[in-house]
């Protein structure tokens, strides 16, 4: 399980990406550009990313230098629907993803790429499942639910099938509470859905969308 940085400016792929690696038991991160991921990296840490060469705000060489400052070393993959691996030239990147790719394709670059990075690998959080309570911040539908993979990045949580409220894009507030006690509001947004066992729920990957040291600390000790 490691915690890895996803970079595209298509909501899209970044939904894709992040759900073909919440189901791969990783943490996600997202951002939609250069600077929101040098945002990212200066908070959290990252076994490894995922970037798109073209991005508003900061892409391309640049974006990997100051990334790569934020936390040396870090192994980045480079994703590309218009620019060849060989046009990279002699920048230093993990691996290439050439656009459009399959599940299959992430799945192994990614296992390839932490198996290269030993190091950063490593930079994994721990996963429990605690009992999590959903609000949806415009109406009044909530659920309780069961986590799946708790993680300081998000989580993947089971509902009740009949909970509209829970579709792709949707903001949610959340409530964790721990085994022993304790409880952590967080906001989040949902990343995916997809139907669970039985007819009666829902599996959910969740994002979450705050990650101030007070929400940190908290998941840290729920974990």
């Amino acid at each position: 399980m490691a915690n890895v940085l996803v970079v595209d400016d298509d909501l899209a792929v970044r939904d894709v990406l992040s759900e073909i690696l919440f189901r791969r038991g990783h943490s996600v991160v997202a951002a939609r550009d250069g600077l929101e991921a040098l945002s990212r990296a200066g908070r959290a840490r990252f076994a490894c990313a995922l970037a798109d060469w073209r991005l508003p705000r900061l892409g391309g060489r640049e974006l990997l230098e100051k990334l790569r400052e934020a936390q040396p070393g870090l192994p980045i993959v480079v994703m590309s629907g218009s620019v060849s691996e060989a046009a990279l030239g002699d920048t230093e990147i993990a691996a290439f993803l050439r656009k459009p790719f399959d599940v299959a394709e992430v799945e192994q670059v990614v296992a390839a790429v932490l198996e290269e990075h030993p190091a950063h690998e490593a930079r994994r959080f721990p996963r429990k499942e605690v009992a999590w309570r959903a609000e949806v911040r415009a109406g009044a539908d909530a659920a309780a639910a069961l986590t799946r993979n708790l993680s300081l990045g998000g989580a993947q949580v089971r509902v009740r099938a009949a909970e509209a409220a829970f579709s792709p894009g949707a903001r949610v507030e959340g409530v964790l509470f721990g085994p022993q006690g304790g409880a952590v509001r967080v906001p989040a947004r949902v990343v995916w859905r997809s139907p669970a066992s039985g007819d009666s729920e829902a599996r959910v990957g969740l994002e979450f969308l705050e990650r101030t040291p007070a929400v940190l600390a908290g998941i840290r000790e729920l974990l």
